[in-house]
């Protein structure tokens, strides 16, 4: 998420492909926008929707995936992430 910082704290360099690169750009973009106005998208709502639990709202998360940016739902996201085999393991 920070330019030109992907040592991490020991300091080992990994050099980021074009594609990750870019993701990077978008996700700094993302947050930098989201702390100047408290919309990351500036004036629009994409790519990452604001987040809705009114009654009968879709809930959708940003999927910070290469090579591109997407919303997925709640259900896409359990489905995806094999979520009903974990939460008996993780959640008591």
């Amino acid at each position: 998420m920070f330019p030109n910082w992907h040592g991490g704290p020991a300091g080992i360099s990994h050099p980021l492909d074009r594609a990750q690169a870019e993701l990077s750009d978008q996700i700094v973009g993302l947050w930098a926008g989201f702390a100047r106005t408290g919309n990351p998208n500036g004036g629009s709502n994409t790519p990452w929707p604001r987040y809705d639990v009114g009654p009968g709202a879709t809930a959708y998360y940003l999927s910070e995936n290469i090579p591109a940016l997407s919303t997925v739902t709640d259900t896409q996201f359990s489905d995806t992430h094999h979520c009903d085999f974990w939460e008996p393991i993780l959640v008591p």
